[in-house]
């Protein structure tokens, strides 16, 4: 992983010339980075008591220079970890594949506060949570640990599952009046393969 030091000061340095840079960057954009999707891995491990899923998730083989240099450049940068849960299908209906029990996915967004002077990371609900330095506001957009999910219904279902989870990356989030050309100006989407685990029971119980 290629990471370069980022300071503070760095990061507030020619604050004039913000546009310029963010003209760069829509135009680095449309001309597209290099595909990198192939060297994009997830590694997932994933735990269930019954009724809930617990999955911890390490991403791997991404840019680190590109979600750097967002954060440097004031602009959001976006992580989606998506999980399909599935159960055997026996008899017959198996021929049709098994049975997909629950879709999950977690987004999150990160970008540098230049009012609080700190890296922020921002779940779905509102969360956020704030580090000091690059090297732990990245180590946590690239690893998930021990993400809870319910899992309805699980009981009338077959006892043997497993779970799929894949990760997408998106270096640049456009903002949302920028998302309207996005036709001039794509997003790039770097996702990993769909990965397999099984799901094992806890070793303690799992609790709220």
């Amino acid at each position: 992983m290629r990471c370069r030091n980022y300071s503070k000061t760095d990061l507030r340095k020619n604050r004039g010339n913000a546009g310029v840079r963010v003209l760069a960057i829509i135009a680095a954009l449309a001309l597209g980075y290099p595909a990198a999707a192939d060297a994009l891995e997830s590694h997932a491990s994933a735990e269930f008591d019954g009724n809930a899923v617990r999955v911890s998730v390490l991403l791997d083989g991404y840019d680190a220079d590109e979600l750097i240099r967002a954060a440097a450049e004031g602009l959001r940068s976006e992580i989606e970890y998506t999980f399909r849960v599935y159960g055997r299908t026996d008899g017959i209906l198996g021929m049709f594949g098994d049975t997909l029990l629950h879709e999950e996915s977690l987004r999150l967004q990160g970008r540098y506060d230049k009012f609080s002077k700190a890296f922020v990371i921002e779940e779905p609900d509102g969360t956020k949570r704030q580090y000091d330095s690059i090297g732990p506001y990245l180590s946590s957009l690239v690893r998930l640990q021990d993400y809870r999910f319910d899992l309805p219904g699980y009981e009338k279902r077959s006892d043997a599952v497993y779970i799929e989870s894949r990760v997408e990356v998106r270096p640049v989030r456009l903002a949302p009046a920028l998302r309207m050309l996005s036709f001039l100006f794509p997003e790039s989407i770097f996702r990993s393969n769909w990965s397999r685990v099984d799901l094992q029971s806890p070793k303690t119980p799992m609790t709220r």
